[in-house]
């Protein structure tokens, strides 16, 4: 997260001065002026990208004339930027400036749903009956889904196939009685890598308990204390199961800490899975990545389609087991 930071702080001056041309040239090359040699205008274009520099103002105008405003939101009850919405933002970020478009954190009124001073939207945080998106429609505003919904216009990452991906990995090394440790189950992406995580495990001869389900974790502080809990109160579960999913990065590093700190060893003990790849999180964690990078601009893409008012258009971003150091064979059953 340190590199979200230190982007966040460049400015224009770093900007010219990686590129080696004057702050006015790097003015026009944001603004799309033609008074600059094409390869004074990728050697610009690169120290943006490698900055992450992102100007106050869009840097071109559409073809509507006008500069366009795209909000990202969160849902309600979502209180805090996870790892995840921080990276995508600054995808979004970086793939909107090519578009003249300027990107902001959108507010949420008193009852939750988002404001609507913005010239369209990015729903993170989907979820069962999400009002968000009845709201948006009734206002005219265009806006794209980070998750999926018929009808809509939506771009999700392949979360069933993610989980389907890891009981598949899990059950192959001899797993079949697994912990799942996870945000709210009504999340969309959650709802999803579950539903593929216990089909392909039933599909094994495995099954998921209710009581190998803990839910409403909220951080990684709050995964290690829940997880180190359930050690004590839950002897018998921790006795029968040789691994754990935890449903995102985040989460995972709070569960090894429990682990650890318990006397645990991993994979020894127990194999851990995590999901989202995100950078320093997943350093020797088996993981799925997901391509952010990819779903932010097709995100972008798909908006200016909604803008233009063309059709709504749906996309599914095909995600990848990697397997690192915190899963093995189960040793027990050897």
């Amino acid at each position: 997260m340190a590199d979200y930071t230190r982007d966040m702080k460049a400015t224009i001056h770093d900007v010219a001065r990686v590129s080696g041309v004057s702050i006015g040239t790097v003015s026009r090359v944001l603004n799309n002026k033609p008074s600059v040699k094409p390869s004074t205008r990728e050697r610009v274009q690169r120290a943006v990208d490698e900055l992450g520099y992102v100007p106050e103002s869009a840097a071109r105008d559409l073809s509507t004339g006008s500069r366009l405003t795209v909000g990202i939101h969160l849902t309600e009850g979502t209180h805090r930027l996870t790892p995840f919405s921080l990276l995508f933002f600054q995808a979004v970020m970086r793939k909107a400036l090519g578009f003249g478009a300027r990107v902001v954190d959108l507010p949420s009124k008193p009852d939750g749903l988002p404001s609507t001073n913005v010239d369209g939207v990015i729903l993170l945080g989907a979820h069962k009956g999400d009002p968000r998106i009845e709201y948006l429609e009734a206002q005219g505003m265009p806006y794209v889904l980070i998750g999926h919904d018929i009808g809509r216009c939506w771009v999700a990452p392949d979360d069933y196939d993610g989980g389907r991906q890891i009981a598949h990995y899990l059950t192959a090394c001899g797993h079949t009685q697994i912990l799942f440790v996870s945000f709210r189950l009504d999340f969309q992406n959650i709802t999803d890598r579950l539903r593929g995580f216990t089909d392909e495990l039933e599909r094994a001869g495995g099954a998921l308990l209710e009581s190998q389900i803990i839910s409403e974790v909220d951080t990684s502080l709050d995964a290690y204390r829940r997880f180190s809990r359930y050690i004590t109160e839950q002897p018998e579960q921790m006795e029968r199961a040789t691994a754990i999913f935890a449903c995102s990065d985040e989460i995972a590093v709070g569960v090894k800490a429990a682990l650890l700190d318990n006397g645990y060893s991993i994979p020894k003990d127990y194999s851990l899975v995590g999901f989202d790849d995100m950078p320093e999180l997943s350093e020797g964690l088996t993981t799925v990545h997901q391509d952010i990078p990819e779903i932010a601009a097709i995100a972008i893409q798909l908006l200016q389609e909604q803008i233009a008012g063309k059709p709504p258009g749906t996309r599914i971003v095909p995600v990848q087991l990697v397997v690192r150091r915190s899963t093995g064979m189960n040793l027990h059953t050897l």
